[in-house]
């Protein structure tokens, strides 16, 4: 039964193609935002991913992220976050923050899952619920640098998930990793390849039927692959 499993996930990905598309043209000035904005995170980056595969699978998958979060700056600094509160209440704390637009359901969950995972290292989470705690991890959500700390734990609990199936290049993990930070990486691989192509991402604050929307993955990927061919000197 698990041989024919991993068989049919190998299928699966086998059958990925590598194309991303165009979708930096489409998104114009608001990737050109996003993409300055990543260089300069860099050397913050550079701490927690030192190699440079690491570095390259790591900034594809917030990529997108920065692309929605320069479109919707201002508006979400002013009435939007307003908004959100008076129809929420105190739930609009799990509202999408910072340059990297993590939510604090997201933090909570991945610091559980570091814990489990990886409990002797040097990275610890207190994650009993207490309003200091909570208090922390907005502040900690509101600062770039430990966004990227976050990532960094996201980014290594991923890459053990995936050490178990074969086959997968690192165009297959950006498009996997995307997907599970865009959709919850508790997601099996099959829901994660599911979900991979479908174009769900937007970057308005209340989307209808005439909003564009994109595939997150290829978004990563289209990304990843501009930035792997500029670090190879490639055409």
């Amino acid at each position: 039964m698990l041989l024919c499993r991993n068989m049919a996930i190998v299928m699966l990905l086998l059958v990925l193609k590598a194309e991303a598309g165009d979708n930096r043209g489409s998104l114009g000035a608001d990737w050109a935002h996003a993409a300055q904005t990543m260089n300069e995170f860099h050397i913050h980056l550079n701490d927690y991913f030192p190699m440079a595969d690491a570095r390259l699978v790591a900034s594809a998958i917030v990529f997108p992220e920065l692309i929605r979060f320069h479109a919707l700056r201002d508006r979400l600094e002013t009435a939007a976050l307003k908004t959100l509160y008076v129809q929420y209440g105190k739930q609009y704390a799990n509202f999408s923050i910072g340059y990297f637009q993590m939510k604090p359901s997201f933090a909570e969950e991945l610091e559980k899952a570091w814990m489990t995972s990886f409990p002797g290292t040097s990275i610890v989470f207190d994650t009993l619920q207490y309003a200091k705690n909570r208090l922390k991890r907005v502040e900690r959500l509101s600062d770039p640098r430990d966004q990227i700390l976050y990532l960094y734990c996201f980014y290594t609990l991923m890459q053990d998930r995936l050490q178990g199936y074969p086959n997968l290049n690192l165009e297959h993990k950006v498009r996997l990793m995307a997907t599970a930070y865009n959709r919850g990486f508790s997601q099996s691989l099959l829901e994660l390849e599911q979900h991979c192509r479908k174009p769900s991402f937007h970057t308005a604050i209340w989307p209808n039927s005439e909003t564009p929307r994109y595939c997150y993955a290829n978004i990563a990927l289209e990304y990843f692959q501009q930035q792997n061919k500029a670090l190879n000197n490639q055409p």
